[in-house]
């Protein structure tokens, strides 16, 4: 009696399903798809947003995020981590908090308009 392996080793097929959605994630990817074959038909992309009551800003960053990062950068709070660990990003006790790089005090403004004083 001979045994024989499986064609493929279990570890690589487990390795190459799809992950599995959340279904957030899983909506944002049916919208997007929606959005495509909308545009594919010859519509803008503002139309075919305003079609499926979508802003046309989110389906652009989530399409980012897919080509990016493939479907885990669906997931809710993946571009967070993806801009914390970005090297690029630049902490906010480094940036300038004036066009000139110097601080400005807080100050109140007050308003007096039309009061005599």
């Amino acid at each position: 009696m001979q045994i024989t392996a499986p064609p493929i080793p279990v570890y690589r097929a487990a390795s190459n399903r799809p992950p599995e959605l959340s279904s957030t994630a899983a909506d944002q990817l049916k919208l997007l798809e929606q959005w495509r074959a909308i545009r594919a038909e010859g519509a803008t992309a503002a139309r075919a947003a305003d079609i499926l009551h979508v802003p046309r800003a989110n389906l652009y960053r989530w399409e980012a995020r897919l080509n990016e990062r493939g479907l885990r950068g669906l997931e809710p709070g993946s571009a967070a981590r993806a801009t914390a660990a970005s090297p690029s990003a630049t902490p906010p006790s480094s940036r300038p908090s004036s066009p000139s790089g110097r601080s400005r005090p807080a100050t109140a403004r007050t308003s007096n308009c039309g009061e005599e004083h």
